[in-house]
């Protein structure tokens, strides 16, 4: 029998287990009976036990937990082939246990288990491929395609290069990873951090959200589960519950820890503004086409329309108005208010456009004799602003900063405390499995 075969190269990212059925000589001399193959005959010495980790399953229900997947990485052989059969849509992303049921390739054919890959560790806890990268599946499948116009003006799709997916794939894992390790670190402080009586008021907590969802679906637990709508198991379903209380209450804390006084926020204000009264600033950038350039003003109003970035369609050549800064003005200055100052005296209908945008906001087409315009508000710096209009947005802003801050330097403690694999080395770990999975013809 001949099976397509794939040579895995370099760090191992998928693997499988291919079970033979019927045939007598893979148990050896034994008489001609026939011999099961399980994954726990590849594995070398005593079977593995259950680590405990800082995020114990158990404690959300006071049961065991679900087995984890197994480390594929156990079965890798220097040079040797192996079928790897990538999934087809996100569900099919499940991790699979050592108990799992084979899953026929064809009918009287070898059976085959796709496993999940371990690409790191937090707190213990290990990180497999398959389970991190379900949350984003659908969005890493999108980023390999983009709409492109097509001469009889419908929009269609096509399959973007290899670079620019894994670009872009790359940031999205990064964020992803970020967040994932963020949150365990914090769970994994939250669950230390806690008395018994705090331990004991989690779990009452949970058990009311347990006896809330019986209650709300006629006594019955199954029927809870299935309306929940997420694939989850009651279990998971409370897990997820717990680590969102114990983020909340690391974030509660944080808030908690910053002040903002009366005279900080008098301090700001006389750094700011001080007793002067000064100018304001505005910046803009400006796209200007000539009216008899029907073709460039369909497609910049077409590229506009479609929301690519203002500074970008301005550097098109049909734009006449600075066209290598992007449209990019020089900034004007003026006193008063926004919303009645004059910028544009000889195009009044650019000028009263201008002015009742906010910054990040564009305007037309703005049609006059000769020319079509677009005009974008980059930004407003106000040179000064009465003690009661500032100190409502001044203390928000001391107390972001400070928060920010109080978050960085509690998160770096985290980091210096925990056990944990090279970010750089699991990133990169986790695009060469996506490769495989997300992006067509890999």
């Amino acid at each position: 029998m001949i099976v397509d075969f794939r040579i895995m190269c370099g760090t191992l990212r998928t693997a499988v287990v291919v079970s033979l059925v019927g045939l007598a000589s893979c148990g050896g001399p034994r008489g001609g009976s026939s011999a099961s193959l399980g994954p726990q005959d590849f594995r070398a010495g005593t079977p593995a036990t259950t680590q405990q980790t800082g995020l114990d399953r158990g404690f959300a229900t006071g049961g065991p937990g679900r087995l984890e997947p197994l480390d594929a990485s156990v079965f890798g052989v220097t040079g040797e082939m192996v079928l790897v059969p990538p999934p087809v849509e996100a569900t099919d992303l499940q991790p699979v246990g050592p108990t799992a049921e084979a899953v026929p390739v064809e009918a009287a054919g070898p059976s085959v288990v796709l496993l999940d890959v371990k690409v790191g560790e937090v707190n213990n806890k290990p990180i497999f491929a398959a389970e991190f990268l379900r949350p984003i599946a659908q969005r890493l499948r999108a980023l390999a395609y983009r709409d492109v116009r097509m001469p009889d003006g419908e929009i269609g799709v096509e399959l973007v290069s290899p670079e620019q997916w894994r670009q872009d794939a790359i940031a999205v894992i990064n964020q992803q990873l970020v967040n994932f390790i963020n949150n365990e670190l914090v769970i994994a402080e939250g669950l230390a951090s806690y008395t018994p009586g705090q331990r004991a008021g989690l779990r009452n907590f949970l058990g009311l959200v347990r006896n809330d969802l019986e209650r709300r679906s006629g006594g019955s637990i199954t029927r809870a589960v299935r309306n929940l709508g997420t694939d989850q198991t009651l279990s998971e379903y409370l897990q997820e519950v717990r680590n969102t209380e114990l983020i909340n209450k690391f974030s509660e804390n944080l808030r908690r820890s910053v002040v903002v006084t009366r005279s900080d926020v008098e301090r700001a204000y006389l750094q700011r503004y001080g007793d002067d009264r000064k100018s304001s600033s505005m910046t803009f950038r400006r796209i200007r086409v000539r009216r008899n350039d029907a073709e460039g003003v369909a497609r910049v109003s077409d590229r506009l329309s479609r929301g690519e970035v203002f500074a970008v369609v301005a550097t098109d050549e049909a734009n006449g108005s600075r066209r290598s800064e992007g449209g990019l003005g020089p900034a004007m200055t003026f006193t008063g208010a926004f919303e009645d100052a004059t910028f544009f005296s000889g195009d009044p209908e650019v000028d009263s456009a201008l002015r009742g945008l906010t910054p990040g906001e564009w305007a037309g087409p703005i049609e006059q004799d000769r020319f079509t315009h677009w005009i974008y508000l980059e930004r407003i710096e106000l040179g000064y602003k009465s003690w009661a209009e500032a100190q409502s947005e001044l203390r928000q802003e001391l107390y972001s900063s400070r928060l920010d801050a109080a978050y960085q330097r509690e998160m770096m403690r985290l980091y210096e405390q925990a056990g944990l694999s090279d970010m750089s080395t699991m990133r990169d770990e986790l695009l060469m499995v996506a490769i495989d999975w997300f992006y067509p013809g890999s």
